[in-house]
């Protein structure tokens, strides 16, 4: 279920998604990956959700294979706490939907300066929301594009 709603929130923020995306070895699977439409973005981004415990050492490796062969990845957790690595790696936490149609929210991961109190705050969004966010950080404000 989790796969699917990351597919969705990719394709919500007009990027084709895949799922079970092997490498050309076959050495490893990437549960969900993003490619840009229009070839205006990075070329991959792989987006796992990590469902069973995992050490901070073994997901860093992870990462940096994905990063060896320049794919960026962020790693997703639908758990109730934050797992050990949260911080390690680029990841998310995010909560299902009490109601069928309600939207899958970040709850972790994502926080924002609130300067009149002098404080970060964590922020909850819609997974859909914050998908290009993570994808797309930095952008040629002249062009909109990613880089």
């Amino acid at each position: 279920m989790l796969k699917l709603e990351m597919a969705g929130a990719i394709r919500t923020a007009g990027w084709f998604a895949t799922l079970e995306v092997p490498a050309e070895g076959g050495s490893w699977r990437a549960d969900v990956m993003a490619s840009s439409t229009d070839g205006s973005r990075r070329k991959n981004m792989a987006w796992e959700a990590q469902l069973s415990p995992i050490t901070v050492d073994d997901i860093a490796a992870r990462t940096d294979r994905y990063a060896k062969i320049g794919i960026r990845v962020c790693w997703v957790h639908p758990g109730a706490r934050p797992p050990q690595w949260i911080t390690a790696v680029p990841a998310v936490r995010v909560r299902a939907p009490q109601e069928r149609n309600e939207p899958w929210v970040v709850d972790d991961g994502l926080a924002g300066f609130v300067y009149r109190s002098g404080r970060w705050k964590f922020q909850e969004e819609p997974l859909a929301s914050r998908f290009h966010e993570v994808a797309c950080p930095r952008i040629d404000q002249k062009h909109g594009k990613c880089f």
